[in-house]
């Protein structure tokens, strides 16, 4: 593993230059002086506007850097003609430098302000100002003259961060390839005045784990430190479409949207051709050590104490944090809830259905003798009929899972990535965050356990009332920690969401481990176990009991019989459970 703490600078790269000139013979000159520099000339061919089209084209395949554009490319004697000017946008992550025969001070200072260009030469200047132009825009763009440190940890590197990315580039010709020294580039743009920069990854549901339980994420999450700086940032990078999603829903949803202090704040982000990045500012308490920031799945597996995982879970939902938007009035999403939740995964389980049809009807699970509802057959069965309740939406963070979320040495907790934040399904933080707790967070390795867990569970047909546990769910540690952290988390959605069916919850959670279960190797033990949870889910579904009273014979006689706590202690009886602490600002906005 290379030291990151003393990275060495890297060689001089060729730069890729575009070319964009409607004269043949100046294109031949930039051509023949960029190889003498010993530059990578790429040339926009064509006449007009089919010349703008192929230069803008090359700037993106070729992934060019710096980018020679003459001011007139359609009429050369036309003062007027300021098309090179209006190509400039287009180019872009390329820095333009504009190239011209006049003597035009307005499209001079159009050229560095109105469109972005980065420099301006005069024709007659000669090949040395032009080369010194190249240059000083390199500098800016290019990781190599940049002349900044970069330490990537765990043995990563800029072209291992391109290859996570975007594993699929291999079967790619190499000048169609996300460049390997992308990421090195984004970096040394995000932070153009920091001479040092320490990367330290720090999530592991990633391409890069070694986890076979994490999903196949394309992004990478690191605690940045800049030039010694006491303060560190985090840094998420991932592929560019989805940096310019999430800033858009920052500045919608999060930024300047809440009263209290921890959300964090967004301290830069640029995109190159396939990379983006996002840098926030740690905004918790922490101590000064390699150990800080934690996630949330970090602290939920060390810590073996319920209500010290709570404590975050409860700070973020408080209405001075995300728990505000459950304070607006929510919105009828006018659509059933498969449909809602299925937009907001862009459709990936409406995608999978026509597979689906042909799955076994059943499954079975190594440790229970019965068979239970495939649930992929039984969504194709379900999906346009008992989907079809109505449900509220309101603004949801959209991917809540342990490792978005970073808790501090005092009980708060401040999320990231924002990018599938917007209006979606008012119980969708919720289940996604049960979701992960139960396949990924919790180490239970004992399908006794899992299966007495989300027995317990279904068991809840009344949204307000109290999960009561079993035997076999108080003799597993974990499966007793699982069991805490999810009835304290049904509280709180109900005294957010104050939903009165509590099939919208299992419905939801249902939908969400079939998306997961898409995302996952099949051979994974995660995979099992979603398919494990919603199989029992489906089973619950068919069998609801009328009124939502709790049906006697749960669970059915065949299955393995579970010891109910709750009815040896109390007599059997469900009691409703005590309100999770409101703020009185929410109650007063629930009485009005």
């Amino acid at each position: 593993m290379p030291d990151s703490a003393n990275p060495t600078p890297p060689a001089l790269c060729a730069l890729r230059v575009l070319i964009v000139d409607n004269d043949p013979k100046k294109r031949a000159d930039h051509q023949r002086n960029l190889k003498r520099w010993g530059y990578i000339p790429v040339v926009a061919e064509g006449a007009g506007k089919a010349l703008c089209a192929d230069a803008a084209r090359k700037a993106r395949e070729r992934r060019c850097q710096v980018a020679l554009v003459d001011m007139r490319l359609m009429d050369d004697h036309d003062r007027g003609d300021w098309s090179g000017l209006e190509l400039v946008p287009d180019l872009k992550p390329a820095a333009a430098i504009i190239v011209s025969g006049f003597d035009d001070r307005q499209a001079v200072v159009k050229a560095l302000t109105e469109y972005g260009a980065v420099n301006f030469v005069g024709k007659e200047d000669g090949p040395a100002r032009l080369r010194e132009a190249i240059e000083k825009a390199a500098r800016t763009t290019c990781a190599c003259r940049h002349n900044a440190l970069i330490g990537w940890s765990h043995g990563l590197s800029s072209a291992g961060i391109s290859a996570a990315l975007f594993p699929g580039d291999a079967d790619l010709p190499p000048e169609r390839r996300a460049p390997p020294d992308e990421a090195d580039e984004l970096i040394c743009r995000m932070f153009p005045n920091a001479r040092r920069i320490q990367l330290e990854l720090i999530t592991s549901s990633t391409q890069l784990a070694d986890d076979d339980t994490a999903m196949r994420r394309t992004s990478l999450v690191f605690k940045a430190v800049l030039d010694d700086n006491p303060a560190f940032l985090v840094i998420k990078l991932t592929r560019a479409p989805k940096i310019d999603r999430e800033t858009r829903n920052y500045e919608t949803y999060v930024n300047l949207k809440f009263a209290g202090l921890f959300l964090p704040v967004m301290y830069a982000h640029t995109s190159l051709w396939d990379i983006g990045g996002v840098a926030y500012t740690n905004v918790g308490a922490y101590t000064a050590s390699p150990d800080w920031p934690r996630t949330f799945a970090q602290l939920y597996r060390e810590s073996d104490r319920a209500d010290s995982i709570l404590q975050p879970i409860r700070h973020f939902f408080d209405t001075k944090n995300w728990g505000y938007w459950y304070s607006v009035d929510a919105d009828p999403a006018g659509d059933s809830l498969f449909a809602v939740y299925n937009r907001s995964w862009n459709g990936a389980l409406s995608k999978q259905l026509p597979c689906w049809e042909q799955e076994e009807p059943t499954l079975r699970f190594d440790g229970l003798p019965m068979a239970l509802p495939n649930p992929m057959r039984w969504l194709c069965a379900h999906h346009g009929d008992g989907l079809q309740m109505p449900v509220r939406q309101t603004v949801t963070h959209g991917d809540l899972h342990g490792d978005n979320l970073f808790v501090d040495s005092e009980g708060h907790a401040w999320p990231i990535d924002f990018e599938r934040s917007g209006p979606g399904p008012i119980l969708r933080d919720f289940v996604e965050l049960v979701q992960d707790v139960l396949t990924r967070l919790a180490r239970i390795d004992d399908t006794v356990a899992l299966y007495n867990l989300v027995v317990a569970l279904c068991d809840l047909t009344v949204s307000k009332a109290a999960l009561r546990s079993t035997d076999a769910i108080d003799a597993d540690p974990e499966a007793r920690k699982a069991f805490l952290v999810i009835r304290a988390l049904l509280h709180i959605a109900y005294n957010l969401a104050r939903h009165d069916d509590q099939r919208e919850y299992l419905l939801g959670l249902l939908l969400n481990c079939l998306f997961v279960a898409t995302k996952i190797p099949s051979e994974s033990p995660r995979h099992a176990k979603n398919m494990l949870v919603a199989s029992i889910i489906c089973a619950r579904l068919d069998h609801w009991p009328a009124n939502g009273r709790r049906a006697e014979s749960w669970p059915p006689p065949e299955w393995p019989a579970v010891g109910w706590v709750a009815a040896k202690r109390r007599g059997g009886r469900q009691r409703a459970a005590p309100e999770v602490s409101a703020p009185p600002e929410l109650l007063a906005a629930r009485a009005t």
